[in-house]
């Protein structure tokens, strides 16, 4: 039997606990962290916890002081401990508005987390990389909102509908002004002449938290990466393009349309990050 964490208690993933009233299934208010623990640690946890508790912050939620960042930590490490995954594993977390209709003010909030085994990250690259798209039916805004990581996704839920319907890996985003914000699942960078870019944040990503890692630790990794808006047309320039995210790090792009891309600095970048957050 698996466990899930909810609100601070480990139950059965079997019972049913959510209120036909939960404010997340009713109007998608709420936000989700997915993360990625190796050894009993969630390597990157103040930063997916900086980035919840400013979600949390921007969308008014009520009782923050309710549970503490620590706290919370040790309740999804001991869940992880719960379902014998503790050595590797995803969690995701899921948190809410309380219960209620559009206009009631909930004076609490609930939270939802599941953990499931996955394989061990290597040090290597996989050998064949990602096949990628463009989503062009729904474009992101680039308002205040845009980079949180939403209950509210129905965009990358389309996206990757259509991804899989056309036989392809993944699929890009676009913003209201047609550029590129990122993947239904991670941030995108693109390499052109050793020099990396990745989208700012003002064009509609979601604050991903190995992009974040990657830009606070670029110099110790040798890179040099900047933020500026990325189009369809700088795809087809670019040498690699990769897509990262807190679970998979990062993963190669081998294909876009026509274009196909190497993967000679992911490898390099890729074996200093499981050296570094993995291992």
């Amino acid at each position: 039997m698996s466990f899930i964490l909810y609100n601070g208690e480990l139950a059965a993933g079997t019972g049913n606990l959510l209120s036909a009233a939960n404010r997340g299934f009713r109007y998608g208010d709420g936000l989700f962290e997915t993360m990625r623990v190796v050894n009993g640690r969630i390597p990157l946890w103040p930063l997916h916890a900086h980035r919840l508790w400013k979600g949390m912050g921007l969308l008014r939620f009520p009782a923050l002081p309710a549970i503490a960042p620590e706290q919370l930590l040790a309740q999804l490490l001991s869940l992880c401990e719960k379902n014998h995954c503790p050595a590797s594993a995803r969690i995701r977390l899921s948190v809410w508005r309380g219960d209620g209709a559009l206009y009631d003010l909930p004076v609490q909030f609930g939270y939802l987390a599941e953990s499931a085994a996955i394989p061990l990250p290597g040090n290597q690259l996989p050998g064949s990389g990602l096949h990628l798209g463009i989503f062009s039916a729904a474009q992101k805004s680039t308002d205040t909102f845009s980079n949180l990581k939403s209950s509210g996704f129905l965009p990358y839920v389309m996206a990757a509908e259509y991804a899989q319907q056309n036989g392809m890996d993944d699929c890009l985003v676009l913003n209201t002004h047609g550029r590129i914000a990122d993947s239904t699942v991670a941030n995108l960078f693109i390499c052109k002449k050793g020099k990396l870019y990745t989208p700012p944040l003002q064009e509609g990503c979601v604050a991903g938290v190995m992009r974040a890692w990657l830009l606070q630790n670029q110099q110790e990794l040798g890179l040099h990466i900047r933020e500026t808006a990325v189009s369809e047309d700088d795809l087809f320039e670019a040498e690699e393009v990769w897509l990262t995210n807190a679970v998979a790090g990062l993963k190669w792009v081998a294909r876009f349309r026509d274009k196909i891309y190497g993967n000679q600095l992911a490898q390099q970048v890729y074996e200093k990050i499981s050296a570094k957050l993995f291992s």
